[in-house]
């Protein structure tokens, strides 16, 4: 048949129409069906939104077995000669319904206004559409002079006008009739049926008399019930069966006292579905989309009056449904109930409001006896029947290949534990060597740090050695060796000697440039200075003497004299230290030295 049972009382019961998603947690308990939970959004797109809005049930435990209730499904009742326990097999079923729901599609599925879906999502009132409609931009009534962009202009300046909604809110409705005005694909279609129920009230003659049995039948295309099975799958849970808006409150109504001819109304924002019970069979299904959110009871008058009927229930998605009731009931002249599906329904919902996800989630139990199952697709195509038994070969073949399996199984077992015992201690012995290496990373890491802190350490006590050194050693031998200098360098001097500059080097070389008028008095200058500073350890280079114009513009020669300390027993050259950040040389102008009579006056 069209509908797989599960085996839990809780089921995951999601609904999808045109403008909205629910999801539910539904419990069907015996004596005390309830909703555990419930989530809704307005999607763009139900695949995207999907994930989210089941997150929102995460204070409960979410069963894996989900029912999905959509608009996509399209209800109807078909006459087949068949009685309840004459059905054919599946495959024989979808042959003989498929070809009448091509003609339902089609009138199943129209397209909308803008206008329309702006107030199934609650973005505009009834009122306000009508009068949008009804106005022309130059204020008087009709709509001849406005094209459908002027009418969409107006009605997305009235959502924004009265905040009832932001620019994305608009995108979604736009994406809403898009979606539905776009064609049916050529798909091939599934179908599911719920057979009529036998008849067990006395006087009443269970057989029709024209023969034709009422079958409750569904019908969608196959892609979009493989679309909802892959994207619950991938969620983790597995699709029982997809079925229709209308008809799943009719468990409820059986279990009601109600009369032999019923009516159930079961109001949506922009669709309503009128489903007659005859004698607890369902007799007629309709699923109708109306241009208004919230009916009237003189709208839904207009649905009720032809129907022979003697009860008839409200129920669904709607604010308030008793008012509605009560108006009906003087109206009509019958009996007006409003169906309350659970005694205490979740916070924010109505009792009606959660009828259809009860219904279903009571269909789906196989411990539920009342009234008629609902007609919903299979979440999956049955595999085909077998149409020849397999012989006895065939079997000793499968049984012994199921014993090979289970002695192989039984044997990889064995062996998948002593892997384990091996890796476990191979982990243990693992993390012991992890262990021990970081100890000698961390000793490793101890030792790189004092090497660092010992080469500092001797850099700092190389500095404090030269700064002693220089301190004892060379500042006293500076000290004794500039006055000697000044000294040599006076002694060698004479009235015809004029000493332009005295330089050193941090090398250790000294450059003394002088200034003479007569050969004889250079070269005694160059003889005494060689002669006095040879014995401070001071050797003189080849000495260079050439013709220059020298002071008071005299004709004489210029004397470049350059002096440097021989090595030490190591081979370093004893050099006079200069202070930190000095030049690499260092120019002292010497004055000129002062006359004197004559040299034997200096002799004596």
């Amino acid at each position: 048949m069209g509908w797989l049972t599960s085996g839990s009382a809780r089921t995951l019961v999601i609904e999808f129409d045109e403008f909205s998603l629910r999801a539910a947690v539904v419990n069907v308990a015996p004596r005390n069906p309830r909703v555990e939970a419930i989530a809704s959004v307005q999607p763009r797109n139900v695949w995207t939104a999907l994930p989210a809005l089941l997150e929102r049930l995460s204070n409960v435990r979410i069963p894996r077995q989900a029912i999905v209730l959509t608009s996509d499904v399209v209800p109807t009742v078909m006459r087949l000669p068949m009685a309840s326990g004459k059905s054919r097999t599946w495959f024989q079923m979808q042959q003989l319904l498929r070809w009448e729901f091509d003609a339902l599609l089609a009138q199943h599925f129209l397209p909308r206004p803008l206008g329309e879906i702006m107030v199934c999502r609650g973005l505009l009132t009834d009122e306000q559409y009508r009068s949008i409609r009804g106005a022309s931009p130059d204020g008087s009534s009709g709509t001849s002079s406005l094209s459908d962009r002027g009418i969409e202009s107006l009605l997305e300046a009235a959502v924004l006008e009265h905040g009832r909604g932001s620019r994305a809110d608009l995108d979604e409705c736009l994406v809403i009739q898009e979606r539905l005005e776009r064609p049916l694909v050529d798909d091939q279609l599934v179908c599911g049926w719920s057979p009529p129920t036998h008849l067990t009230e006395p006087g009443v003659d269970s057989r029709p008399t024209d023969g034709q049995y009422p079958w409750f039948a569904s019908g969608l295309q196959r892609s979009t019930r493989d679309n909802w099975r892959e994207e619950l799958a991938r969620l983790g849970l597995r699709l029982v069966g997809i079925g229709p808006l209308v008809g799943c409150v009719v468990p409820l109504v059986m279990s009601e006292d109600t009369g032999p001819k019923t009516a159930i109304v079961e109001i949506r924002p922009g669709r309503i579905g009128l489903t007659e019970v005859l004698h607890g069979r369902i007799d007629s299904v309709q699923s109708l989309a109306v241009p208004y959110a919230v009916p009237t009871p003189g709208q839904l008058e207009e649905y009720l009056r032809p129907m022979a009927v003697d009860t008839v229930w409200l129920t669904g998605i709607h604010p308030e449904l008793t008012p509605i009731a009560e108006t009906l009931s003087e109206s009509l002249g019958r009996d007006v109930k409003v169906l309350e599906s659970v005694e205490s329904p979740p916070a924010g919902e109505s009792p009606g409001s959660v009828a259809a996800m009860i219904g279903a989630a009571l269909s789906a139990s196989p411990k539920s006896r009342r009234g008629p199952r609902l007609a919903t697709v299979v979440g999956r195509d049955p595999a085909p029947p077998l149409r020849k038994r397999p012989g006895f070969w065939w079997v000793s073949v499968v049984c012994l290949t199921l014993l090979l399996i289970g002695g192989v199984e039984f044997w990889l077992r064995h062996r998948l534990e002593d892997v384990n015992s091996f890796a476990t201690e191979k982990r243990g012995y693992l993390a012991e060597l992890k262990t021990t290496a970081d100890e000698i990373r961390l000793r490793t890491e101890t030792i790189t740090n004092l090497n660092g802190e010992i080469a500092r350490l001797k850099e700092s006590a190389g500095i404090k050695d030269e700064r002693i050194t220089f301190l004892d050693k060379k500042v006293p031998e500076r000290i004794r060796f500039v006055p000697a200098l000044l000294t040599a360098i006076v002694g060698a001097s004479s009235e015809s000697i004029a000493i332009n500059q005295i330089s050193e080097s941090v090398a250790g070389t000294m450059e003394i440039q002088a200034w003479a008028l007569p050969p004889p008095a250079a070269q005694r200058y160059i003889q005494s200075l060689e002669t006095k500073l040879k014995a401070w350890g001071l050797q003189m280079e080849e000495p260079r003497v050439q013709s220059q114009i020298g002071r008071l513009n005299l004709p004489g020669y210029l004397i470049e004299l350059k002096f440097s300390q021989p090595e030490d027993a190591s081979g370093r050259a004893i050099t006079n230290d200069v202070s930190e950040g000095a030049a690499d040389r260092q120019s002292t102008p010497s004055p000129m030295p002062p006359m004197e009579s004559s040299e034997e006056d200096k002799d004596s």
